[in-house]
């Protein structure tokens, strides 16, 4: 199978920046991109694929979640389709800040599911650049 590239969501934030386009190479008049979701299976926000180099290629547009509907184990992984099932259990994004961000907390699995229906939160960060004197708090 081959790789699929997905459509960036470019989210407007009070704290964004300005340097997501110019780092991806995207020319947009959009202001304050804080964050762009890359990979995103998030209802409203999925993600959707875009030309791979194929002709023909009938995946063009289609949801994260449709493909994963198509293709189950054989895109995704056995392990994680027995799991998850359609639902994507990442979202893969870029941040820019240009303030402080806010505190955020978040649920552990269970009580993420008790209240929100959904599955908690674990982040990773790897930091791309920063500003001298920058900080991050955990």
């Amino acid at each position: 199978m081959k790789p699929y590239k997905f459509e960036p969501y470019l989210k407007t934030t009070l704290w964004g920046g300005y340097q997501i386009a110019p780092f991806k190479g995207i020319f947009t008049a959009q202001p304050n991109i804080g964050e762009s979701w890359e990979i995103s299976g998030v209802p409203g926000h999925e993600s959707r694929a875009i030309e791979r180099g194929l002709i023909d290629d009938v995946d063009v547009g289609l949801t994260l979640t449709k493909l994963i509907d198509k293709y189950q184990g054989r895109l995704v992984g056995e392990k994680v389709y027995k799991k998850y099932g359609n639902q994507f259990p990442l979202l893969i994004k870029f941040i820019d800040s240009r303030q402080d961000l806010s505190v955020q907390v978040h649920p552990d699995d269970k009580l993420a599911m008790e209240r929100h229906g959904c599955a908690g939160k674990t982040e990773m960060w790897y930091v791309i650049k920063s500003d001298v004197g920058s900080k991050i708090y955990a």
